[in-house]
């Protein structure tokens, strides 16, 4: 049963970090934090954002 219970939970986060993803593409932001990217220093996301601050 309790094999069960955390099978459903972990499907049900997967949805939502799916949806979540989906719905920040479609707002054009492309990914979770620049923080820990690679190329955070010439992403024009991240520019945008030091700009409107």
């Amino acid at each position: 049963m309790e094999g069960i219970i955390i099978g459903l939970l972990i499907v049900a986060y997967t949805i939502f970090v799916i949806r979540r993803q989906v719905k920040n593409i479609k707002a054009g932001n492309y990914c979770g934090s620049c923080s820990s990217c690679g190329s955070a220093k010439t992403c024009g996301q991240l520019n945008k954002m030091k700009e409107s601050k």
